[in-house]
């Protein structure tokens, strides 16, 4: 209902639609290759998992993408909407920190011998630097602080600091 609201979003509704059946299209090719004995099982299982990869990148993208939209509300004074681009930019750093610990991992494997113990120290590596960098996201303080009762002190007392751009209500 949404995206019929939204003609933008409503293109792209439909050009995911048609990027999913473009996807279905092509492993049904694969399977029809293979079941013509034009392919080899080893080679459609290839041609699946590349096919596979590419669109899980698409879909990662994606959402990277829309995560990277969400992240810049951290930085609104609205303190609903601050909460919302923190946590989509925790979201996104989550999945950057998978993306490098594979990576790295990956990139030593093949080595004789030391390769995955050296992958596996690179990737335990990228995971605690991701960890790291989620928490400095958690510790930041976005938006407004809230109000409140200042406590039982006199009038003319100074109960504590005013935050920027806050307005004090008695």
């Amino acid at each position: 209902a949404l995206a019929q609201d939204n003609p933008g979003l409503q293109a792209t509704a439909e050009f995911a639609q048609a990027r999913i059946a473009s996807y279905r299209d092509m492993y049904a090719q694969i399977d029809a290759l293979r079941q013509a004995d034009v392919i080899s099982e080893t080679s459609a299982i290839r041609a699946k998992m590349a096919l596979f990869q590419e669109q899980y990148s698409t879909q990662i993208q994606g959402a990277m993408t829309a995560l990277g939209a969400l992240a810049s509300l951290q930085n609104s004074q609205n303190k609903k909407q601050a909460a919302i681009g923190k946590k989509a930019a925790i979201a996104q750093t989550i999945i950057n920190t998978y993306k490098g610990a594979t990576a790295a991992f990956s990139s030593l494997a093949d080595i004789p011998y030391v390769g995955p113990i050296l992958g596996a120290a690179a990737a335990a590596a990228a995971i605690a630097a991701g960890m790291a960098n989620v928490q400095q996201i958690r510790a930041q303080n976005a938006g407004f602080k809230e109000g409140g009762y200042t406590g039982n002190i006199p009038t003319n007392a100074i109960a504590g600091p005013v935050h920027g751009r806050e307005f004090v209500f008695d």
